[in-house]
Order: structure tokens, then sequence, then C-alpha cells
């Protein structure tokens, strides 16, 4: 019998709230893999989960070692270090040492990234290939909000692949970060966020969610559309990618079928997109202060939550 070290996320729970208890290990059914996590990414949805009533059908990204494979499980063997979301419920998620995910949901790490790059990239990676995918930018110009984070500095570094009329608006301390992924032109806020430009784009993309249609249409092009996560809705589709229902808004819907985990795969062995780690909290016990320093702000890139191999 294997016993895990676990931190459920349950809905109205803080974070100093968390409490880490032990459990025995799960068992894989048919279609699912047994993984001995190694690290995993941390996301600014993690907290939104607990605080609100945003529902996920899946639970955290990883990167780890399969121990025992499903009896229908074809792709996988005991041994490979994978990257994926893994396995969860409405009610409960967890961080712990072994987790369970579906075949489906998980992809071989490759490419000579470290255990914590493929930790950033599985909820983050999907997001930003999925929108190169959905939208045609080429030849177009753009404004991204929030390229410094989680999944603005992925689709950044994709978007660079295909278009020079990329602009960012971005604080003077992440232009160093944002010109090492690719991105060349600038637009500086000032200390409470506000910037000024007489610059019209055919897509604004605000992945901080900070700003209103109202002041992104300023600087929209009359054929522009903008995606934003300026929204709190019960649906996670709505949140990430809201619906507005103006005409300069679409609507962006998460699809993280077997199809798109191979696509976020094409991405990477093709050196595309290459996960920037600002810092990796050591042990599973400091849960609660990767969180507690994700909150702080300022992260370029990704936090990773390292529990060795």
């Amino acid at each position: 019998m294997r016993w895990n070290k676990v931190w459920k996320f349950k809905k109205g729970t803080k974070i100093d709230q968390l409490q880490l208890a032990e459990i025995e290990v799960d068992t894989p059914e048919a279609n699912e893999v047994l993984v001995k996590v190694y690290s995993y990414g941390i996301n600014n949805f993690d907290l939104l989960w607990l605080s609100t009533s945003i529902d996920f059908p899946l639970g955290f990204e990883f990167c780890g070692e399969i121990v025992e494979i499903g009896k229908l499980v074809t792709q996988y063997k005991v041994g490979d270090i994978v990257i994926g979301l893994s396995n969860s419920t409405k009610q409960e998620r967890r961080i712990s040492e072994f987790c369970i995910a579906k075949e489906n949901y998980i992809l071989h790490l490759g490419n000579n990234l470290t255990f914590q790059q493929g930790a950033a990239l599985p909820f983050s990676g999907i997001i930003a290939t999925q929108l190169l995918e959905k939208y045609d930018f080429k030849q177009k110009k753009v404004l991204i909000i929030g390229a410094s984070g989680g999944i603005g500095h992925l689709f950044a570094q994709l978007i660079s692949n295909i278009s020079n009329d990329v602009f960012v608006v971005s604080k003077p301390r992440n232009i160093v970060f944002l010109r090492s992924i690719g991105l060349k032109n600038f637009i500086e806020t000032d200390d409470n966020d506000q910037w000024i430009t007489d610059e019209k784009f055919d897509f604004i993309i605000d992945f901080s969610g900070k700003y209103s249609n109202q002041i992104l249409n300023e600087n929209l092009d009359a054929n522009g559309k903008i995606i934003t996560t300026k929204v709190n809705e019960k649906s996670i589709i709505r949140y990430l990618f809201s619906v507005f229902y103006n005409q300069n808004t679409d609507h962006f819907k998460l699809d993280y079928s077997k199809k798109n985990f191979e696509l976020l795969s094409e991405k990477i062995n093709q050196n595309l997109i290459i996960p920037k780690v600002h810092q990796s909290i050591n042990g599973i016990e400091n849960v609660q202060s990767a969180y507690h320093l994700f909150k702080e702000r300022g992260i370029q890139g990704k936090l990773a939550l390292n529990l060795g191999c």
C-alpha cells in the first residue's frame, strides 16, 4: 500500500486554511495513468476555483513519471516522463505526490525541457496554441496586454513567429523579459496601469482582465476584435475568454481534446514555445507559500512547485 501527501482544494477554502493530509494512492482506471509528480504549475485559476462558483473539469498541470497504467492505455508506458492535466471532480481538486491523469490529457515531456518548464505548459500552453489556431493574426496589427504572464508569454512567443506588427502594453520592469521572448514594440504603463497610444489594432488581447471594453475600444480598428478576461461568470469558459455579446468581442471556447494536446506537442517540438519559469518553490509542504508568492504579482512567466524526483 502506497501513501500520498495531499492538499485538497475545496470551495470556500482560503490559502491559509488549506491542510496537508495523507491518503492512500489511487488506482488508475482503464484509460488512466498514475503519475509520480515531479512539478506542478501554479495558476491564478487555482485560487479562483477556491473563491468563486467557477467550475473546471480537470485538476492541476503537472510533470512527472508514469508508475502505473490502465489496461486500455496504449501510447504510454511505465517510466515515461509526461506533462498533463490531472483528473479531478467539481467537488475536489488535489495537489499531491501522486496524481491520476487520463491518457488523452498527457504528453511526453520531450525536447529537453526541465520538469518545471513541462509543468508550466499543459494549461497555459493549450490556451495559447488554440488562440493561434482560431484567429488569423497574419498581417494583422495586434496589441497584447498581460504578455509577461503565464498564458501571455507563451502566446507572445507563438505570435512573434508569424507577425512583426505586435505591440505590448507593459510596465518598464517587464520590458527586458519581453524582449527575451521576441517582442519588440512596447507601450509603457504608469503605476496606475494607465497607457496612451494613437495606434489602432486589428486585435486587442487582454490577458490581464484589467480593462473594460470601453477603454480597449479606443484603440480598436473599426473591424477589429477584442479578446479579454474582464468578466466574473460562473462558467470557466466565460471567465477566461468572456462573451459580452458586443459586435467586436468574440467568444473563445476552450477545448482540451487530444487533438489540441497534439497541437501543443508540435509547437513544443518545433521550439516555438518555451515556458519561462520565474521561480520554483521546493517541497509539497510549501503549497501555501507558492500561492502567496503568486498573489504578490510581478511574476514573469510561470511559478512552479517542485516536488523533486
